[in-house]
């Protein structure tokens, strides 16, 4: 009976998943060609009648780069030229978004947030709506998202020194490969691709410093390996580049609206693009208050440092076990999720905050501003809003007094050391059985029970960064 209950609880979580992915699709495929071609599918559909020489030349003089242009031209090859054909494309790559966000919420913040974020993705009326258009954003987005996927798996599969550490060098490699096609797929698609990636590239930086990545040496030429090979492989087509971000005399002269540039990211990024601004703008700065929120949420779970932490601190030691150790990240094998790890949160918040700044900033120069631009962050800001959601289940498990945990070296703790310290809602709340449960500050390990090793360096910039990282092996990471 057990193996049956078991069995139907790997299962289930599938089936919603394959349910999720099936809405996705119904919802980008209904009434596909119900409208005629816009400006800018129209462009679309001239431009993908050309040969490849001819699309290359052109695109090399248009704002945007030729491999989109020349998939949906292998693929109206075979499908024709129809409204239904030309946006069909779009709509595939935006089923494939919800699948891939799947995959980063799970990995980030455990199952059920990866099902939520999956679910809000399938129904997101900005995802909905350029997956019905034929244009490149839905096929960036995918290509960021799995850009930012391999690179996580290369982080797991570095995070530790022990038997899992070398245990598969070629899996890391593998998931490098991924991340560089991923990444060049991704530069040819759209040049503010570039932001994303420095925004990855900075991640990978932080955590290298936190000391969460080993081997050490090996991580960081890899990474550089990897860097090298992407901008030998987009150098061919980097003075096109070059010569878009300068001035185009297509667009009028301006100066951006900082705040008019923010609102309208903050309505594309909840409410979509079908909503009058009027309307729209008190909903979508509601959403944006509940996602800080729950960013400042995840960061107090993920990164706060528990008191037996403190006391390795005290003789000497290096805490950046504090925030991690017993948090895998959300993800465990199939029961409920642990609390989010604090790599996880800054991966989000760089995820989002890298891309959105930079084409700010780029926007003050050169006023070429539009929301859909920044498109290809959105998934982080539907990631902190799941993980947000998800949170209170993730804190619930993790309460259960059989739960006994081990540190990445294999020393075991006390159940105690895992409560979530809930005492800031105990004057709110004091006849709640839930929330009397979590009210006193969890106490420090039994007398006689193995404190957890001190790491092999300490420091004040490693004490400062040590929340940054991960755990010492890939499964304790995520």
């Amino acid at each position: 009976m057990a193996v049956l209950a078991d069995r139907q609880r790997r299962v289930a979580p599938r089936w919603a998943l394959v349910a999720v992915l099936a809405l996705a699709f119904a919802l980008r495929v209904y009434r596909l060609d119900a409208q005629s071609l816009w400006y800018d599918e129209a462009v679309t559909a001239q431009v993908v009648q050309q040969g490849l020489a001819e699309l290359a030349r052109w695109t090399a003089d248009d704002i945007q780069p030729p491999l989109y242009y020349a998939a949906v031209a292998g693929w109206t090859r075979l499908a024709g030229l129809g409204e239904w054909a030309l946006r069909f494309p779009s709509a595939w790559f935006g089923v494939l978004m919800v699948a891939l966000v799947y995959a980063l919420g799970r990995r980030l913040f455990g199952r059920t947030a990866g099902l939520v974020v999956a679910l809000m993705a399938a129904v997101h009326p900005l995802w909905v709506y350029y997956s019905q258009e034929a244009r490149m954003y839905t096929l960036l987005t995918a290509l960021g998202m799995l850009a930012g996927y391999a690179l996580l798996r290369v982080e797991a599969a570095g995070a530790s020194t022990g038997s899992a550490a070398g245990a598969s060098p070629a899996d890391r490699l593998r998931w490098w490969a991924v991340f560089v096609l991923a990444g060049v797929a991704a530069l040819y698609t759209h040049y503010f691709a570039a932001f994303l990636l420095a925004s990855f590239g900075l991640y990978f930086a932080l955590a290298w410093l936190a000391g969460g990545l080993r081997p050490r040496g090996r991580l960081l030429a890899e990474g550089g390996l990897a860097a090298a090979v992407m901008a030998a492989a987009y150098l061919p087509w980097l003075p096109n580049a070059l010569r878009r971000f300068g001035e185009d005399a297509s667009y009028w002269r301006g100066t951006l609206k900082l705040d008019e540039a923010l609102r309208h990211v903050a309505i594309s990024f909840t409410v979509g693009e079908t909503m009058l601004e009027q309307r729209a703008a008190p909903l979508a700065w509601a959403v944006v208050g509940l996602a800080a929120a729950g960013a400042g949420a995840l960061l107090w779970a993920g990164c706060r440092r528990r008191p037996w932490a403190q006391a390795a601190a005290a003789k000497g030691g290096d805490a950046w076990e504090g925030g991690q150790l017993g948090d895998q990240g959300g993800r465990s094998a199939d029961g409920p999720a642990a609390l989010p790890r604090c790599g996880a949160v800054l991966f989000v918040l760089i995820y989002l905050l890298g891309p959105l700044v930079s084409i700010l900033l780029l926007s003050y120069s050169n006023p070429k501003f539009n929301p859909r631009y920044l498109m290809l962050a959105s998934p982080a800001f539907l990631l902190l809003l799941a993980g947000a959601l998800s949170l209170p289940f993730a804190q619930t498990a993790d309460r259960s007094p059989s739960t006994v945990r081990s540190t990445p070296t294999g020393h075991r703790l006390p159940p105690a050391a895992h409560r979530p310290p809930f005492t800031v809602c105990r004057p709110f709340f004091p006849s709640f059985p839930f929330f009397s449960s979590f009210s006193s500050s969890p106490p420090p390990p039994a007398p006689g029970s193995p404190t957890p090793p001190s790491p092999r360096t300490t420091g004040a910039v490693r004490l400062l960064m040590s929340n940054l990282s991960c755990g010492r092996t890939s499964a304790w990471c995520w």
